[in-house]
């Protein structure tokens, strides 16, 4: 199971999703991890924490945010960006 487009419009509901995040989410769970899948669950945790971590640095310095995506050596990965 991967995290498709029409699952963030659904989450987009409940929780504030940009389009920056909509395309992180998408490069993390949006392919299957070969030769491992992920389940419903794993799906659902998964972007739940890394929607919960990117709002909650966004809301907290901006700035830091916003200065990341200008840097072409700053690592894109889940962990880098939180």
């Amino acid at each position: 199971m991967i995290l498709t487009p029409d699952m963030i419009d659904q989450m987009r509901r409940y929780q504030r999703i940009d389009a920056r995040l909509e395309r992180m989410l998408l490069e993390q769970l949006g392919t299957e991890p070969y030769p491992h899948s992920y389940t419903e669950q794993d799906i659902h945790e998964q972007s739940r924490k890394m929607i919960m971590r990117y709002n909650e640095s966004l809301a907290a310095t901006p700035s830091r945010i916003e200065s990341n995506t200008t840097n072409p050596k700053t690592r894109r990965d889940q962990e880098a960006i939180f």
